[in-house]
């Protein structure tokens, strides 16, 4: 399972924000898992058309995702995935 994190910015937001572990194979089917858990975290990082808001970042073990529009970005079970607003 993929660790997923958040940012007290986000926290500040969202109640009960805290990192979870979550089975997905891609950055888009982890934002819908997240839904189930969190459903207004989905309104602070997608945008209305469901990709990634500007002034949001998502990392996979260190490294900006390369698909912010699709979330296609693969996942595997060691994935480090952190969810933080874009500096």
């Amino acid at each position: 399972m993929s660790k997923v994190s958040f940012t007290l910015h986000l926290k500040r937001f969202i109640d009960n924000l805290e990192s979870i572990e979550i089975s997905a194979d891609d950055v888009y089917g982890l934002m819908n898992k997240l839904k189930a858990v969190y459903p207004e975290l989905n309104n602070y990082v997608l945008d209305e058309h469901g990709s990634l808001r500007k002034d949001v970042n998502i990392t996979i073990d260190g490294e900006q995702i390369q698909d912010p529009v699709y979330l296609t970005d693969s996942l595997n079970s060691e994935s480090d995935v952190q969810i933080l607003p874009v500096l």
